[in-house]
C-alpha cells in the first residue's frame, strides 16, 4: 500500500498545531480564572487577614504574640471591636469570663489582637491571661452571687492575693462582687471582706433549702425570676388561696366601673345559710347590708369563706357567673395548672348543701400550682399593690366583729421575723389541700419576694426557711 508522505506530514502538522492551540487556550483560562480568584480573594477578603503578616511593634513581655491556649481569661473588663485596628468598639466582655479565642491578627500598627466570636480584643497580659484552669471541678470560674466558707479563709487587698486583709471565720458567708484571674492564672473572688481564691476547698455556694412542702416557690418581682422551685407546675388542692383571685376581680371591678368601696351590698340567702355552717367565719343575716369594703376586710384578713362568695355574687351577679369569670381570668393569664369550681377554695361538697355548687362532681375542689400562685399574686400586687395595706393588719373590725388575720408571719405572730419584712398574702387551709401559703416580702433596698409553699406541715416555717435561704443565696438589689 503507497501511502503520499507528504499529505499525511501535512494532516500531522494541522493535528499538532489544533492541539498546540487548544492547549494555549486552556492554558489561558485557567490562568484567567486564577487570577480572577485572586482578585477576588483579594477584594473580599477581611482587612484583618492582610494584616497577618504585619511585624509585631510592641513588647511581647506585655502582649501575647500568639495563641498560647484555645481559651483565655479575662482580667478585666474587655472592649470587643469591630477589626483589629481596634477603633469603633462594638460591645464589651465581663471580666472574669473565659473567652475562645479563634486566631491572632496583627494589625497595622503592629499591635496584636485576639480574634474572638464577634469582633476582636486586646493581647495585653494585664486584660488577658491563660487560664490554669477551664471547669468548674475545683475552681469557681464563673460568678456565683454568694459563698460560704468552708473553714477560716484568709482575704487579700487586691485580685493576685498577696497583701492580706482579714482572716474570715468558718461558715461565713460572702457577697460577690467580681470574679477575675491572677497574674498565675487562677480564678480570685471579690467579696464584701476582700479578695479570696476561688478554690472550692475554702468556700462554696450556699446549698439550697429542701422545703418539707410538696410543692413550693420563690420569685423575684422585679426580675421576674424564680430563685427557689420545687414541683412548681404540680396541680394540688390550693384551699383559700383562691381567695386571691376573688380579691382581684373585686378590685377590678371597682377601678373600672362607678363601684366604689362603700357601696352597699345586700346579703344573699344563700351566703347567710352558708356562714352559719361549722367553718363559718362571720354570722350573716340575709338582706343584712355590708359595704364591699368591710366584706373585702373579711376575706383577706380572716379568709371569710361568707365575705369572699358573697363579693363574688356582687361582682359577677350570681356565684355561676363569678366562677365562669374567674376561670376566664386564669385562661387569660395562662395559668394551664388552674382551675376553680367555688369562689372561696372550698369543695364542692361543702358548697352544695348551700345552693353554691356551680359545676363540677360532688368532690371535686379547686386546683392550682405553685407557679400559678406566683403568677396570680404577682399580678395582684402588680396592679393593686394597695392590698398589702390590709393584707398586713393583723385585726380590723368590720360591722361589730374583729376579724383577725390567718397570717402567723405578720408582726407579733408567732413566726414573725423582723428581717423578712413580710406584708402578706393570703394563706389556705383543707383537709386535702393541707397547709398552703402565699407569702410576700420586701427587705427594704432590695426587691419584692413572692414565695409559695403548696401540701405544707408547717407552712410558715417553710415559707421563713425559703425566704432566708433566697436572701442568704441571692443579692435581689
Amino acid at each position: 500500500m503507497l501511502v503520499n508522505m507528504k499529505r499525511y506530514n501535512n494532516n500531522y502538522y494541522k493535528i499538532e498545531m489544533r492541539n498546540s492551540m487548544f492547549k494555549d487556550i486552556i492554558k489561558g483560562l485557567l490562568a484567567l480564572a486564577l487570577a480572577g480568584a485572586t482578585y477576588a480573594y483579594a477584594t473580599n477578603v477581611h482587612a484583618d487577614t492582610v494584616a497577618d503578616a504585619n511585624p509585631i511593634r510592641v513588647s511581647t513581655s506585655q502582649y501575647y504574640t500568639k495563641v498560647s491556649a484555645p481559651k483565655m481569661a479575662a482580667r478585666t473588663k474587655l472592649t470587643i471591636y469591630q477589626t483589629a485596628d481596634m477603633k469603633k468598639k462594638i460591645g464589651t466582655i465581663t471580666a472574669g469570663k473565659l473567652i475562645k479565642i479563634k486566631r491572632l491578627v496583627v494589625n497595622e500598627s503592629g499591635t496584636p489582637t485576639f480574634q474572638v466570636s464577634g469582633g476582636y480584643i486586646t493581647t495585653a497580659k494585664a486584660k488577658v491571661i491563660v487560664p490554669k484552669v477551664t471547669t468548674s471541678k475545683k475552681y469557681f470560674i464563673t460568678k456565683p452571687v454568694k459563698v460560704v466558707t468552708k473553714a477560716k479563709v484568709k482575704s487579700y487587698q487586691t485580685v493576685d492575693l498577696k497583701t492580706k486583709k482579714v482572716l474570715i471565720k468558718r461558715n461565713a458567708k460572702l457577697t460577690v462582687k467580681a470574679i477575675s484571674w491572677t497574674s498565675k492564672g487562677y480564678p480570685s473572688l471579690k467579696t464584701n471582706k476582700g479578695w479570696v481564691s476561688g478554690k472550692k476547698t475554702s468556700i462554696k455556694l450556699i446549698p439550697k433549702y429542701k422545703a418539707h412542702a410538696r410543692a413550693a416557690s420563690a420569685y423575684d418581682m422585679t426580675t421576674g425570676k424564680f430563685l427557689y422551685t420545687k414541683n412548681s407546675h404540680k396541680r394540688l388542692p390550693n384551699a383559700s388561696t383562691t381567695k386571691l383571685m376573688t380579691l382581684y376581680l373585686t378590685y377590678q371591678k371597682v377601678a373600672d366601673t362607678s363601684a366604689t368601696w362603700n357601696t352597699q351590698v345586700k346579703i344573699n340567702s344563700h351566703v347567710a345559710k352558708m356562714s352559719r355552717a361549722p367553718w363559718g367565719e362571720i354570722r350573716m343575716k340575709p338582706g343584712q347590708r355590708w359595704t364591699v369594703k368591710q366584706l373585702y376586710e373579711a376575706a383577706l384578713i380572716q379568709s371569710s369563706n361568707e365575705a369572699a362568695t358573697q363579693l363574688g355574687i356582687w361582682v359577677a351577679g350570681s356565684n355561676a357567673k363569678f366562677i365562669k369569670a374567674m376561670n376566664q381570668q386564669a385562661k387569660t393569664w395562662n395559668l394551664k395548672d388552674t382551675y376553680y369550681y367555688t369562689s372561696t377554695g372550698l369543695d364542692n361538697d361543702d358548697v352544695a348543701p348551700y345552693g353554691l355548687k356551680v359545676t363540677g362532681s360532688a368532690r371535686a375542689r379547686n386546683y392550682s400550682s405553685a407557679y400559678d400562685l406566683t403568677m396570680l399574686a404577682d399580678k395582684l400586687l402588680t396592679k393593686y399593690p394597695k392590698i398589702l395595706n390590709t393584707a398586713k393588719k393583723t385585726s380590723a373590725k368590720v360591722q361589730g366583729h374583729t376579724v383577725k388575720t390567718t397570717n402567723k408571719m405578720l408582726k407579733g405572730k408567732a413566726y414573725y421575723q423582723k428581717s423578712l419584712h413580710v406584708d402578706g398574702l393570703k394563706t389556705g387551709t383543707t383537709p386535702a389541700a393541707g397547709q398552703v401559703f402565699v407569702g410576700t416580702g420586701q427587705v427594704p433596698g432590695k426587691h419584692r419576694l413572692i414565695t409559695v409553699v403548696m401540701h405544707s406541715s408547717n407552712r410558715f416555717a417553710d415559707t421563713t426557711k425559703i425566704m432566708n435561704n433566697v436572701y442568704d443565696r441571692y443579692v435581689l438589689n
